[in-house]
């Protein structure tokens, strides 16, 4: 699957207000951060950057360690105006970019994402993926889990090696603590850009109230609902995940 032209419109037209018609298409992953360069597609010097989190994920502190990889590189780099979107497990990385700087950074984009504790000690924010089976994990995961499905055993050799690493990777990064960095939520409050929360309001891995909660503690971010989608709303309802 692809970001359509018509994402890539709206997430500018949000930002920004200026209605452009020269975006270009771009590749996503669908457990990882929406990371590759785009030009001017979401104006003068903005960039939408990709990222495949699987070939991070062998440090304990992959998370972080990861956000200041890229942090560094777009320094390097003298990227200006980045536009960072990230889902799920990049939804973290991406939050994690962010409270370290935004000096680079022009906006933020989060679906469904992961990384902060919400509730006390004894209360599970978000369902344990690894005692599920996985029927029952694709029922919680997606409004309609026939979108998940997958037959890996027909899969050409480098996706299914692919699915393999990302599912690798969030093991690395999310076992212990689960899910989250105990320090991610107290640093929240530095994200000084526009940020956009989506979220896929069947999900049942993570409830309404965690996302509510997350958007909550960064200054002005947004929260806008995505209905008949779960998890994953960038690819259930990729045509309304826009605004």
């Amino acid at each position: 699957m692809s970001l359509t032209r018509e994402f890539l419109y709206e997430l500018h037209r949000h930002f920004t207000g200026e209605i452009r018609t020269d975006a270009r298409e771009c590749d996503h992953v669908a457990n990882g951060m929406l990371f590759d360069r785009l030009g001017e597609v979401l104006g003068h010097r903005n960039v939408l950057q990709r990222l495949d989190a699987a070939a991070h994920g062998h440090d304990p502190a992959a998370t972080q360690n990861l956000a200041e990889t890229v942090s560094a590189r777009n320094a390097l780099l003298k990227l200006d105006g980045v536009v960072v979107v990230g889902v799920q497990l990049g939804g973290w990385i991406a939050a994690e970019m962010a409270v370290k700087s935004t000096e680079r950074l022009s906006a933020l984009v989060l679906g469904n994402p992961v990384g902060i504790k919400v509730g006390d000690r004894e209360t599970r924010d978000i369902v344990d993926i690894w005692s599920l089976m996985p029927d029952d994990l694709l029922a919680r995961s997606y409004f309609n889990p026939e979108t998940g499905k997958r037959d890996y055993k027909s899969l050409p050799e480098d996706e299914s090696l692919r699915a393999a690493r990302n599912r690798e990777a969030t093991a690395r990064f999310c076992w212990s603590p689960y899910m989250h960095n105990p320090k991610l939520k107290g640093r929240l409050h530095r994200i000084n850009i526009p940020t956009l929360f989506l979220w896929g309001t069947a999900d049942r891995i993570i409830g309404d109230g965690y996302g509510r909660a997350y958007c909550a503690m960064i200054p002005g971010a947004q929260f806008q609902p995505i209905e008949r989608a779960g998890h994953y709303p960038h690819i259930e309802q990729i045509g309304r995940a826009h605004v």
